[in-house]
């Protein structure tokens, strides 16, 4: 009886732990988290100096952009 408890216990520990080394980092490249940052401040001065041209110009041809609020409305390209 003590010998199934103590495999019952360590197969526990084993697919308890095991997931954790299975798991897929999710980081980002640096360089590409400095894109998105400079991006970001980029947009951000356009949007506060009211330049809408600079905010369009910030936007690809085939750019999606998701409204992430009830009712609004998904807008597709500049």
């Amino acid at each position: 009886m003590n010998i199934r408890l103590v495999a019952a216990l360590i197969g526990l520990a084993i697919s308890f732990a095991f997931p954790i080394y299975a798991q897929e980092r999710n980081t980002v490249d640096p360089e590409t988290r400095q894109e998105i940052d400079v991006v970001s401040m980029q947009y951000g001065e356009a949007f506060n100096k009211h330049d809408a041209a600079a905010v369009a110009a910030l936007y690809t041809q085939d750019a999606v952009r998701v409204a992430d609020w009830p009712g609004g409305e998904s807008s597709v390209g500049r």
